[in-house]
């Protein structure tokens, strides 16, 4: 004698596996989707002027061809599901895909966060006390004041002259060679 629910096996059992493989493709709550990079500069967030995402974009052309760094910024109105340090992690492994010799700059508006991701052969010339200096001396004075793009900009052109001076390249920004100056706690 068949049991009265087992003619609803069959049908419950492919809507279980149907609903298993559409969970399986939809992203999860604590996901952020990561856009594609376009360039060095990505500024999703509109911070930056046209004249300056301009000239940061030239300049970290040329920080790729002399130092061989791939050196990408990244600014978000927000990082949301996910917290700015999360999220940078995920961007990076997106976009630079075990490259490493790269280097990414995370500004994120909401969240008033500013952070780095270093690529491992990096992570010596940029170790994450130096990222930090360079975030609480040189780039947050400039965010507290509104001042997004030159946040951006001072970030960019110091941690540039840090990759310069280790690779012994000269780089320059507004026809004026870029100088490293060491900093002492």
């Amino acid at each position: 004698r068949a049991e009265p629910l087992s003619r609803f096996r069959a049908p419950l059992l492919l809507a279980v596996c149907l609903l298993a493989v559409v969970a399986g493709r939809a992203p999860a709550a604590t996901e952020a989707t990561v856009p594609a990079p376009v360039g060095f500069v990505n500024d999703h967030a509109g911070a930056l002027d046209d004249s300056t995402r301009a000239r940061l974009e030239s300049f970290l052309d040329q920080v790729k061809r002399k130092t061989d760094v791939q050196f990408a910024v990244l600014l978000l109105p927000t990082t949301a599901p996910l917290d700015p340090i999360a999220y940078k992690t995920e961007a990076y492994r997106s976009w630079f895909q075990g490259n490493r010799r790269s280097l990414l700059l995370l500004v994120a508006m909401q969240e008033r966060r500013i952070a780095f991701e270093t690529g491992y052969e990096l992570e010596g010339i940029l170790p994450d006390g130096l990222e930090a200096r360079i975030i609480r001396r040189e780039m947050t004075p400039r965010f507290r004041a509104g001042d997004v793009a030159g946040d951006v900009r001072q970030g960019v052109l110091r941690t540039a002259a840090i990759l310069a001076k280790d690779r012994g390249v000269t780089l320059e920004w507004d026809g004026s060679e870029l100088r490293y100056r060491e900093e002492r706690d």
